[in-house]
């Protein structure tokens, strides 16, 4: 009888130790669940801030090519900033270089780009014993259409320049933007896709002095790839 009765007893422990642990699988399970739920929402988050943040840059008073998002990497002497990939206007780079280069003819380099494709050559500027260059940065300025100007500080004199590129009837303050330079807007041609989303952006940079000497990395080029 006894026997009998610690047999049922064990038999009971067991139960409750299964039951233990299929509560733990299931606890464990949803605990994964809302952890999946909560990093999807923060992506989800994430995406829609950034086009509610393209949005109001480009509906509100801010200057074309306001700067929505940037990402940098670096390779050795190269710094390279990734501005507005993809969201906002005017995706653009900013390139720094601080490399051996310098000691040979610092103020005379520049850099040859490769962006998915589209290549050019682009002098560098040296600032504080640093070379570096904007591509296809914007340069936005406030005007007056219709030319009487009104109240500002824009010319010097308290009124703003008049418009060269922008003609309505009603008049008013406006943005307008100096044309960028064609071979740095080329060098974009592939930086978006064909609906104006944003692209992968893969960069090849090498440099060069006047004197013909290069920093290519030895002959591979310094690379960067921007998701």
């Amino acid at each position: 009888m006894a026997a009998r009765r610690r047999k049922c007893v064990v038999l009971w422990v067991l139960s409750k130790i299964h039951d233990g642990a299929r509560i733990l699988v299931i606890k464990t399970r949803i605990f994964q669940e809302r952890n999946d739920m909560k990093t999807e929402s923060v992506k989800r988050f994430a995406m829609i801030s950034g086009l509610l943040l393209a949005g109001s840059a480009q509906a509100s008073w801010y200057p074309p090519g306001y700067e929505v998002e940037t990402s940098c990497q670096e390779n050795g002497p190269v710094r390279i900033c990734a501005v507005n990939q993809h969201y906002g206007s005017y995706p653009r780079l900013h390139i720094t270089y601080f490399g051996y280069l310098l000691e040979k003819e610092w103020g005379k380099l520049s850099v040859w780009v490769k962006l998915n494709g589209r290549s050019g050559t682009f002098n560098l500027t040296n600032i504080n014993f640093t070379e570096q260059v904007w591509l296809n940065r914007p340069k936005p300025y406030l005007c007056y259409v219709n030319g009487d100007g009104g109240g500002g500080e824009q010319n010097g004199d308290g009124r703003y320049k008049n418009c060269k590129r922008t003609f309505e009837p009603e008049g008013g303050l406006v943005w307008e933007v100096e044309p960028v330079p064609a071979a740095e807007a080329d060098l974009f041609f592939y930086a978006r896709t064909p609906d104006g989303g944003g692209n992968v952006w893969d960069i090849e940079l090498a440099f060069s002095s006047r004197n013909g000497a290069w920093d290519s990395l030895m002959g591979q080029n310094y690379t960067f790839r921007f998701e």
